[in-house]
């Protein structure tokens, strides 16, 4: 499960009505996923989306295989790049796209 915050900065309360997300590891797909839920995020408020994911057995292999071979080469896991993507569905100014990428550090316990 995808817990997803949406942030609205706009003097207008934010409808939407379905979303969908797509989480990428180190350029390559791992997870993604959508849901048919209706919410409102209130002007210059947040609120938690849950979104259900599934990562396939291929995309999890590839993921485990990429960081070990990454730690046999000596340069550790460290810092791994991520993207998510997505979109909250609406009409008129609910709803659009949305896209975060950064790195998360995988040596810490």
């Amino acid at each position: 499960m995808l817990k997803l915050r949406v942030q609205n900065p706009g003097d207008a309360d934010l409808r939407y009505d379905g979303v969908w997300a797509e989480v990428e590891l180190r350029g390559q797909p791992l997870a993604s996923g959508g849901a048919p839920v209706t919410g409102v995020v209130p002007r210059f408020g947040d609120a938690v989306v849950m979104v259900p994911v599934t990562a396939s057995g291929l995309s999890i292999a590839r993921q485990v295989i990429s960081l070990l071979r990454s730690s046999r080469e000596g340069n550790g896991v460290g810092m791994v790049a991520y993207a998510l993507r997505g979109r909250l569905g609406g009409t008129g100014l609910g709803g659009g796209s949305f896209e975060s990428t950064g790195e998360i550090d995988l040596s810490a316990p």
